[in-house]
């Protein structure tokens, strides 16, 4: 009996401990199946995040492309009605307008524009000058044709923040109801208090609401190009000879760039540096009045004169902050080149740059740059060369007026030709 209990007794413990073996086997098939559970909803969950960034990427992209589209329509259109414009366009007489008494409001507007897409400031046949979308816009505006005169002009690629140009409202009798905008008709003005600001002959409020329009988000103009101001001119006021000095900035970038910064700046390359300081001294010896022939492109029959008064040409570096900012590589930095002058010559900011830039790189010393000077040539005794920097990394920042700044120091006389820049 007490064998047959002890064997009764251990049996009961192996079914115990059988039991016991398989609620753990139990336990751990549970487990197992949760942390199953958990990742297939972990995995379930990335991928609902994934496509839902999916689907914001998608939407980004759409809208994107929705606005470059109408990016590219505004252009389009804009562009085709400048051409149109310019087709009928009559050559601008100005000895002529200037003989005939003023029968309408002389206006002064300041525009900046991005130069990459337009054959320069000047009207072309194309119908793609920044003058040409001015004229386009401000006829159709104010229903008949209008005439825009700038400050000079600047070259294909090159871009302005500051350029001055003026304008007159056309006269009443070529104001009508019908045509295009084009030569011997008008259109009716279609902004009603534009129109009605005309029609009081209110002047004030006239360059109110087309400054109002021209800068706002509904101006009718290419993204690329924005009326900042406008405003009625002085007495006298022309937008050329009222214009006693510029300032023109050149930014170079040394290093490989940024696509962020390449429509604005003139690209050196990987590993290219340049000696600010030796480019400095070379600045300072074009600084004052000089014969900048050899730094200007001048026709033989040209009578206007090439001796210009440099009031500031300095070289400096911007600060790493602000390069890293603006989407440099980090392998190098970004070099402003300022020159405010009188006049320029045709080209001459570019030639100065390119030749200084010549010196920052160790390929032209500061005294091949008094050679040129003095030898009033593009290519000096010893060798060194004028280089010609193309023309994006240039932009007219500033136009100096002379009823705001007064005449220019050791400038010429009011009224001086101004030379194309």
């Amino acid at each position: 009996a007490a064998a047959r209990l002890d064997a009764a007794r251990r049996s009961a413990g192996d079914a115990k401990a059988a039991a016991a073996a398989e609620v753990a086997e139990v336990e751990a098939a549970r487990e197992a199946a949760a942390r199953q559970a958990r990742a297939s909803k972990e995995r379930a969950d990335g991928t609902s995040k994934r496509a839902e960034a999916l689907r914001r990427e998608a939407a980004a992209a759409r809208r994107t492309l929705l606005e470059t589209r109408v990016f590219l329509h505004r252009g389009r259109r804009c562009m085709a009605t400048a051409t149109t414009f310019r087709a009928a366009r009559r050559p601008y007489d100005r000895e002529a307008q200037e003989r005939q008494p003023r029968q309408t409001t002389r206006f002064v507007g300041r525009v900046q524009y991005d130069g990459t897409e337009y054959v320069g400031w000047q009207t072309q046949p194309s119908g793609r000058g920044v003058q040409d979308v001015l004229e386009a816009r401000l006829s159709s505006l104010l229903g008949g044709r209008v005439y825009v005169a700038g400050s000079g002009r600047t070259d294909k690629g090159v871009h302005a923040r500051d350029q001055v140009f003026h304008f007159e409202t056309p006269a009443q009798e070529s104001v009508g109801e019908g045509g295009e905008g084009g030569e011997g008709g008008g259109t009716r003005v279609a902004h009603v208090q534009l129109a009605a600001a005309l029609s009081a002959a209110d002047d004030a409020a006239v360059a109110s609401v087309l400054e109002r329009v021209l800068s706002g988000p509904r101006s009718g103009m290419p993204p690329d190009v924005l009326v900042r101001s406008v405003c009625v001119a002085p007495a006298g006021f022309h937008a050329r000879d009222s214009c006693v000095g510029k300032r023109y900035v050149y930014t170079v970038e040394e290093g490989i760039g940024s696509p962020f910064g390449a429509r604005y700046r003139w690209v050196l390359g990987r590993g290219r540096r340049l000696d600010v300081a030796l480019m400095g001294e070379a600045a300072a010896l074009l600084t004052g009045r000089h014969d900048f022939s050899a730094f200007g492109v001048r026709r033989p029959d040209d009578p206007r004169p090439p001796t210009k008064v440099m009031r500031r040409l300095e070289v400096r570096r911007l600060p790493a902050e602000r390069d890293k900012d603006d989407g440099g590589d980090g392998g190098g930095g970004v070099v402003i080149i300022t020159a405010e002058s009188d006049r320029f010559l045709y080209n001459m900011m570019r030639l100065l740059s390119g030749t200084l830039v010549q010196v920052g790189l160790g390929k032209l010393s500061v005294a091949g740059v008094g050679e040129l000077l003095a030898e009033r040539g593009r290519k000096g005794r010893h060798g060194s060369l004028v280089v010609k920097a193309p023309p994006h990394g240039l932009c007219l920042e500033r136009c100096f007026l002379d009823y705001e700044h007064g005449a220019w120091p050791g400038g010429g006389a009011r009224g001086a030709p101004v030379e194309d820049d």
